[in-house]
């Protein structure tokens, strides 16, 4: 009997099935089953069960359970659980704990703890802390701290650090630092820095480096770089390379390669390659391939295969399959399958 329940992977035996439809999915042994209705998903046993209704999920023994909620999900035994209320999450135990408020996160044991405020978060010990203060959040320890200001994240020990200005990042001892600059990142000992410049990135010592261009970034030995290009990337030693294209990336040793083509990617030996179609992924050895077809993808082998349908991906040999059908995706061989192994069962267990 387990071995005839199996059958229902792809939905094969299900009365009424109709192979044009998606919905067949894990529905295997639902009562009152619809084969029209999506909604038939992980709700196999759950008492009461509607199959018009989408929310019977991962709710199937919740106390008080309504079919027409989808509050249920992980709040199977929260005490004072409302089934009409989303908020019962991951709050099962928290102290003065009250179901209507989604505030209960990580807050359990905040002294001064307020169960109508979501800010407690990380903030359990922050000395002066203030239960209806957002700001609290890496800022325990910050010298000259303020709760009633944001700014305070990883600035603990700037010089000259002000708590108004939201500036002050990885900044702390960048020579000439102003605090009043969200320049300051990663630019501590670029060559003539100018803390007024959010350009210096990673562009410390490229040759002819400029400090008022962006295009600096992973170009630093290219031959015949130009600091004005963005195009330089990973194509530094590309063949015929030109600096001005953005094509040339995984392409240097594409025979009869083009720099100014992007399709040049994964189709470096594709038999009769056109350097000009984005076409040649995975189908280099696809009998009667059509490089201009994007359809040949794992459709290599498929009996009447059609080149210029999507619809063969998983579906080679599903009895009385139609090309122009998307639906046949998991249904290969809903009818013959059952039917041979029914047999055999029957065969086994009852002879």
């Amino acid at each position: 009997m387990y071995a005839i329940l199996e059958l229902h992977a792809t939905t094969r035996d299900t009365p009424g099935y109709r192979p044009d439809c998606r919905k067949h999915l894990v529905l295997r042994d639902t009562p009152g089953y619809r084969p029209d209705c999506r909604e038939h998903l992980v709700l196999r046993d759950t008492p009461g069960y509607r199959p018009d209704c989408r929310e019977h999920l991962v709710l199937r023994d919740t106390p008080g359970y309504r079919p027409d909620c989808r509050e249920h999900l992980l709040l199977r035994d929260t005490p004072g659980y409302r089934p009409d209320c989303r908020e019962h999450l991951v709050l099962r135990d928290t102290p003065g704990y009250r179901p209507d408020c989604r505030e209960h996160l990580l807050l359990r044991d905040t002294p001064g703890y307020r169960p109508d405020c979501r800010e407690h978060l990380l903030l359990r010990d922050t000395p002066g802390y203030r239960p209806d203060c957002r700001e609290h959040l890496v800022l325990r320890d910050t010298p000259g701290y303020r709760p009633d200001c944001r700014e305070h994240l990883l600035l603990r020990d700037t010089p000259g650090y002000r708590p108004d200005c939201r500036k002050h990042l990885v900044l702390r001892d960048t020579p000439g630092y102003r605090p009043d600059c969200r320049k300051h990142l990663l630019l501590r000992d670029t060559p003539g820095y100018r803390p007024d410049c959010r350009k210096h990135l990673v562009l410390r010592d490229t040759p002819g480096y400029r400090p008022d261009c962006r295009k600096h970034l992973l170009l630093r030995d290219t031959p015949g770089y130009r600091p004005d290009c963005r195009k330089h990337l990973l194509l530094r030693d590309t063949p015929g390379y030109r600096p001005d294209c953005r094509k040339h990336l995984l392409l240097r040793d594409t025979p009869g390669y083009r720099p100014d083509c992007r399709e040049h990617l994964l189709l470096r030996d594709t038999p009769g390659y056109r350097p000009d179609c984005r076409e040649h992924l995975v189908l280099r050895d696809t009998p009667g391939y059509r490089p201009d077809c994007r359809k040949h993808l794992l459709l290599r082998d498929t009996p009447g295969y059609r080149p210029d349908c999507r619809k063969h991906l998983v579906l080679r040999d599903t009895p009385g399959y139609r090309p122009d059908c998307r639906e046949h995706l998991m249904l290969r061989d809903t009818l013959i399958i059952h039917c041979y192994l029914c047999r055999a069962l029957k065969y086994l267990f009852f002879i």
